[in-house]
């Protein structure tokens, strides 16, 4: 090791320190959230606000783009309607997107505690808890909180996946959720759950596996309905496949023009994804180039969530939290390197290893930014931070060492 491990505190001195830590974070969240200028900040942010706010008024999942024109399909519906839940009970607004995010993230957090008994997942879930660009992003209206949750529930599930029913119909609600609020990641479940098992269990999984697919699909059919209904034709997840394309290919956002907004949205945002098949095709090498790009950044930078909490603020204080946020990736990437965790976690390490492969292939070649491998931060500290005291938690569920 090139960290060397310290010693195992006592159960109840880790639990104490952890709940001190969440304590603190939720404070800090609290005092986030009311210093936050009220006006959201641009992009994704500012559409799913405005989708909460069209349901509360009757009007669908509907908003207008300036790129696109109106769109009802372009993003996953559960987290808008989420905030639109929460917001008839208590009012749309930054307070109450901050309440959902950090009620969804105590949940996660929960979980991790939970994860298999070890002493050190207490600490690994404040950890999660207080990460700073999780903290930071508390009062900004982003599904990436309901994401990680999603898909720590599917990886519980899929590692104690069985032919009883509870096992398999978690998997199959927790993954059409999931579906339903990245589509990016419909398929990750499948690679976790190969990931999780030995091979000599993959035929006794087999059964349930097609069982949690089915249930799967059961969660997505209202959401097939609205879209036949609205379009006239089958959209499983989004209408995002086209405009992703695009920026994946680009670097850049497409602008349709006058014309074009006539169409429907399905027409309208196919076109965009015909554009950028033409560029792809045309300039297979810049297109390379552009995803080995835009894939490093993602890797390399925390830097999103900083833009978003900031904005439109001057001074030093953006560069205070960017130097904060880096911090925390970097350590936590040299914490798990340096302690060489996947030796003491190899089910854990083959999890991250094969979220990690799904992501090159299905995802990166899209638009592909640092908060679509959020995900991988609750799994390198479910890894890393027990390693510190040689404790692998992520490998046997229910086990308690």
């Amino acid at each position: 090791m090139l960290v060397p491990p310290f010693p195992m505190p006592r159960t109840a001195s880790m639990q104490r320190a952890a709940a001190s830590i969440i304590f603190f974070a939720i404070v800090a969240r609290a005092i986030l959230t009311r210093e936050v200028s009220p006006n959201v900040p641009g992009g994704d942010p500012t559409f799913y606000m405005s989708l909460a706010q069209a349901v509360l008024q009757g009007e669908g999942l509907a908003v207008e783009t300036l790129r696109y024109g109106e769109v009802r399909s372009l993003f996953p519906p559960l987290y808008p309607l989420l905030l639109a839940g929460t917001g008839a009970v208590l009012g749309l607004s930054v307070a109450t997107v901050s309440l959902v995010n950090t009620i969804i993230d105590l949940i996660a957090a929960r979980l991790i505690w939970r994860w298999n008994g070890s002493r050190a997942c207490p600490l690994a879930a404040a950890g999660y808890f207080a990460y700073p660009s999780f903290l930071l992003s508390a009062p900004i209206p982003q599904k990436e909180s309901l994401t990680i949750l999603l898909v720590l529930i599917v990886i519980r599930s899929a590692m104690n996946l069985s032919p009883r029913p509870p096992s398999w119909l978690v998997l199959g609600i927790s993954w059409g959720a999931l579906a339903l609020t990245q589509p990016v990641l419909l398929g990750l479940p499948v690679f976790l759950i190969l990931a999780s098992r030995e091979r000599s269990q993959f035929a006794f999984i087999l059964g349930p596996l097609f069982k949690s697919a089915f249930v799967a699909a059961v969660v997505m059919v209202p959401w097939w309905i609205r879209n036949y209904i609205l379009f006239d034709q089958f959209i499983p997840l989004t209408t995002s496949a086209g405009p992703a394309l695009f920026v994946g290919a680009t670097g850049d956002h497409f602008l349709l023009d006058a014309v074009a907004r006539g169409a429907s949205e399905p027409e309208r945002l196919s076109a965009i994804g015909g554009s950028a098949i033409r560029i792809i095709k045309d300039s297979p090498g810049y297109y390379a180039l552009e995803v080995v790009r835009h894939s490093a950044v993602a890797f390399l930078l925390e830097a999103d969530v900083v833009r978003r909490i900031t904005w439109g603020m001057r001074g030093g204080l953006p560069t205070v939290l960017l130097a904060i946020t880096l911090a925390s990736w970097w350590g936590l990437l040299a914490l798990t390197l340096g302690l060489r965790a996947w030796r003491q976690s190899p089910c854990g390490s083959k999890i991250i290893l094969a979220s990690l492969t799904y992501l090159a292939i299905s995802a990166i070649w899209f638009e592909f930014a640092e908060r679509h491998r959020y995900f991988l931060i609750p799994l390198l500290l479910l890894v890393a931070v027990p390693a510190l005291f040689q404790r692998p938690p992520i490998d046997r569920p229910g086990h308690k060492p």
